[in-house]
């Protein structure tokens, strides 16, 4: 596995080997600590969690997953690489979740890196799902915050040049890195950006904005220059409430910049329909636009291989036709 790779020699495959036994370590714990649980009388929860963690720890041991980064500790931090770095590979994404992230719905994230690669039948994709920071863990109380992306965003950008030098041992040149932002994970590529994160182009996927105090290109550092920046929004999303909306509350530490979708020089994608043909928008689209088979996916592939891309507007996806659609259901 990994890089003949990443995960065969250097730097990299001593992380994954050291993980295995950190990952191996914890999974021993949580099986004591659930087994208290339900010996004690254990809330719900904490039995439900507990079981969660036990099965990604299993799931990473059994299927011998590449764990870059790997802290149990509170609500865990975690980088997988999935796929191989080596010669031949041209694509390497870079995906950054969101509010709520955690062991809990961490393997969704990894589900979305396998699918992404899995797609490719070259072989010559990889993805990078990097959790291994302290993310909000609620949408109204603590989303607006900008500090956690503040946080994050200096480990980011030195993971970033880890990953570049990895590349360039493993690969060599000609590979494109994509840095992919969800939701508050928009704000955190958008920060790493402004210390110089090192990718070739960066895709806002209902993004919480470009990053707190960044709301033009002159934001950001001429290393940033080159970048290709790419963005995609559902109608409706709720998310569009901090797009861009923040500027006269930036002095409280809260907000996070411009919208993506309209910063200039970005280049707007459709999220269009689902794999059921059904038009994305509202709530359930900010986290749907993920799955594979809908046209955002698709969206998301062909922004991180070069293929083909829908620009927004062009899948059909009329404001109109969304509210037709929408009474048709009864909302």
């Amino acid at each position: 596995a990994g890089v003949g790779g990443t995960a065969d020699t250097g730097q990299w495959a001593t992380a994954i080997a050291e993980n295995r036994t950190k990952v191996a370590d914890a999974l021993t714990s949580e099986r004591e600590r659930l087994a208290n649980l339900l010996a004690n009388g254990g809330k719900a929860d904490d039995i439900a969690n507990a079981r969660t963690r036990i099965a990604l720890y299993e799931d990473i041991i059994a299927n011998d997953r590449q764990i870059l980064r790997f802290d149990p500790s509170g609500n865990g931090r975690i980088a997988e690489l999935v796929g191989r770095i080596e010669p031949g590979t041209r694509n390497v994404g870079l995906f950054v979740p969101g509010v709520n992230t955690s062991f809990q719905n961490f393997q969704s994230y990894a589900d979305l890196g396998k699918s992404l690669v899995a797609a490719d039948a070259t072989g010559r994709t990889a993805m990078v799902v990097w959790a291994d920071g302290v993310f909000p863990q609620n949408v109204v109380t603590e989303g607006p915050a900008a500090h956690y992306a503040q946080t994050m965003a200096p480990d980011l950008k030195a993971f970033g040049d880890e990953l570049r030098g990895q590349i360039d041992s493993h690969a060599g040149p000609g590979v494109v890195v994509t840095a992919v932002g969800h939701s508050y994970g928009g704000a955190t590529v958008g920060l790493a950006e402004q210390l110089g994160l090192k990718a070739d182009q960066v895709l806002h996927v209902e993004s919480a904005g470009m990053g707190h105090g960044i709301w033009s290109p002159s934001d950001l550092p001429a290393s940033q220059a080159g970048v290709q920046r790419y963005s995609m929004t559902a109608p409706f999303d709720p998310i569009v409430v901090a797009q861009g909306n923040a500027g006269l509350i930036e002095w409280l530490g809260a907000g996070h910049g411009a919208d993506p979708d309209r910063f200039p020089g970005v280049v707007e994608l459709e999220t269009g329909r689902d794999a059921n043909g059904d038009l994305q928008w509202g709530f359930d689209s900010h986290s749907g636009v993920l799955k594979p088979g809908s046209d955002s996916w698709n969206n998301i592939y062909g922004v991180i291989t070069g293929g083909p891309l829908t620009h927004e507007g062009f899948t059909g996806g009329s404001l109109g036709e969304m509210v037709v659609e929408g009474v048709g259901r009864g909302l």
